[in-house]
């Protein structure tokens, strides 16, 4: 089945929104993502099988040469096979000249991250811009159904510790 599975840099299709949207709400580690703002996003790492959505690592555009990795979606009948890896290393390789921001509640991330150049710094250490970013971004998930599937999904109080990371941007002259 690996062989068949292809690999696009896209936006998702509103089926794709839809099915993440849905994927989700069973994943204690995403509270909750809105369709609006899936659709924002211009440039995925998309995964199919045999022509059917297996996943997906958005890369979001904050500003300039400043990106957001992430989400990263792997369907439930499609995990355990190396997918969010590939979607991952593609991510990578679509952003090496970006500096891109990355933040995780999940410890598995932690230790890839770190591996691809991404350096962890508390959020007071982070680039002005992408504190703009969280700000503006967090005023969006103060909606009443972040509230709701937070509360739902148990996650309300307390959090698990959650991660931010930068992996600056790699110019021409650093890597001779």
């Amino acid at each position: 089945m690996e062989n068949s599975i292809q690999y696009t840099n896209r936006p998702l299709t509103e089926e794709e929104i839809d099915i993440l949207v849905e994927e989700i709400k069973h994943i204690p580690g995403i509270v909750y993502m809105p369709r609006f703002l899936l659709r924002r996003i211009s440039n995925s790492v998309v995964a199919t099988c045999d022509g059917e959505f297996c996943g997906a690592c958005s890369n979001y555009h904050i500003k300039r040469d400043i990106y957001k990795l992430g989400p990263l979606l792997v369907r439930a009948k499609y995990r355990k096979m190396g997918i969010g890896k590939e979607l991952l290393n593609r991510s990578f390789k679509a952003l090496e000249s970006k500096t891109v921001y990355a933040g995780t509640s999940n410890p598995s991330l932690w230790n890839v991250l770190t591996d691809n150049g991404f350096v962890q710094h508390p959020l007071i250490r982070l680039p002005l811009i992408v504190k703009f970013f969280l700000i503006i971004y967090l005023s969006i998930f103060l909606s009443p159904q972040f509230l709701l599937e937070a509360k739902r999904k148990g996650r309300l109080y307390p959090r698990k510790e959650y991660r931010h990371y930068i992996k600056p941007q790699q110019t021409r002259g650093s890597q001779i």
